[in-house]
């Protein structure tokens, strides 16, 4: 009796994604830049939040896949590891994912590198950071909490991402806030996109 299995992956399908729903953000940007709102906006806005969200998702799915492919033998992502780099990661998974005590997703990639003798990332420095900007910019949409600011004030989701991105085109002329209106564009897309990817 022959036993056909498959084995699903979803990083890649999490950045295809992105970059698709990044198109569309910039379609809608160049084309209706300087209107008044209008259902093209709802449209751009659903497109910036998915396109966020699957970047970040890449980044968390694409380092599951890595220790899961280790923990059960399945070559697809690991024919590079020697067998003791894979012992090492598999144990990771195990005392880590396996015991509920999850890390976060940056420091599965840290953790990784550095048991595998390999020079972490810098917390502080990019891509490290802008990585985790980018999670942080998903948490704000996803976990959104709404707050009231003065059009003079900046929020400390607008500092952290100063000078990160161009601001969305559709809210240029406009006194809104700056999340989500004028953080949610193409520059945000694009960003959000090349620092999972670095």
């Amino acid at each position: 009796l022959v036993k056909v299995t498959m084995r699903p992956y979803l990083s890649t399908h999490h950045l295809w994604s992105a970059q698709l729903l990044t198109q569309q953000v910039q379609e809608i940007e160049d084309s209706h830049a300087g209107e008044s709102p209008s259902v093209a906006f709802n449209y751009h806005r659903a497109y910036a939040i998915g396109a966020i969200t699957c970047s970040a998702a890449f980044l968390e799915a694409s380092v599951n896949e890595i220790y899961k492919d280790v923990v059960d033998e399945h070559a697809i992502y690991t024919l590079p590891l020697t067998d003791e780099q894979k012992k090492t990661l598999g144990l990771i998974w195990k005392l880590t994912e396996e015991r509920d005590r999850n890390l976060r997703i940056l420091d599965k990639y840290q953790l990784a590198l550095e048991h595998l003798q390999i020079p972490q990332f810098e917390s502080g420095l990019a891509p490290f950071q802008d990585a985790a900007l980018v999670l942080g910019l998903r948490n704000a949409l996803v976990h959104f909490k709404p707050e009231t600011s003065g059009l003079d004030e900046q929020s400390k989701l607008e500092k952290q991402l100063a000078g990160k991105f161009a601001p969305c085109k559709l809210y240029k002329e406009m006194g809104n806030p700056f999340f989500p209106d004028h953080c949610l564009g193409y520059g945000a897309c694009v960003w959000a996109l090349d620092s999972v990817l670095a």
